[in-house]
């Protein structure tokens, strides 16, 4: 038997990660995130979580400096995972939180509404990056809508 064969017979189920709890900080100009496995902030997000919001940020960072070329982003933005704590420069940094804030805590449609909007870019590789990256938040919020509806929760209307 080979070692693929044995390892689908015996292997004893799917690992479930742990979840993440996300903290958002923000000044006038810095936007300060953080994914801890404490209770301490907005969650709990699932274990993929921390690659949503790699396209979270990267989407945000876009809608706040629509025009900044690919190669200005800040280091690890485009990693699959974003480091765990990131520190970003983005004007009105206030209005990105609390949109992340939102999207974190449930409330998808105004940001997903504000990037739909937004036109995808000047290439054609640009226009099919921003388009995947739209799609995956847009997948998310409709997960996240279904788990939320099944377990009878709401978003939260003021999330803190």
């Amino acid at each position: 038997m080979s070692a693929c064969c044995y390892w689908n017979i015996y292997r004893a189920g799917v690992w479930k990660g742990d979840p993440w709890w996300l903290k958002i900080d923000a000044t006038s100009d810095r936007l300060n995130l953080e994914l801890v496995r404490e209770e301490i902030a907005t969650g709990p997000h699932p274990p993929a979580f921390r690659y949503v919001l790699g396209s979270l940020v990267r989407c945000l960072y876009r809608a706040a400096l629509p025009s900044l070329p690919f190669s200005a982003y800040p280091h690890g933005v485009f990693d699959a995972s974003v480091p765990l704590t990131l520190s970003l420069p983005i004007p009105d940094a206030l209005d990105a939180a609390e949109s992340l804030r939102a999207y974190a805590n449930g409330i998808h449609g105004p940001l997903l509404s504000r990037l739909e909007g937004m036109p995808l870019g000047a290439t054609e590789s640009e226009q099919e990056y921003w388009q995947e990256a739209l799609e995956r938040l847009q997948k998310y919020a409709a997960k996240a809508q279904k788990i939320r509806d099944g377990a009878g929760l709401k978003a939260e209307e003021n999330p803190a």
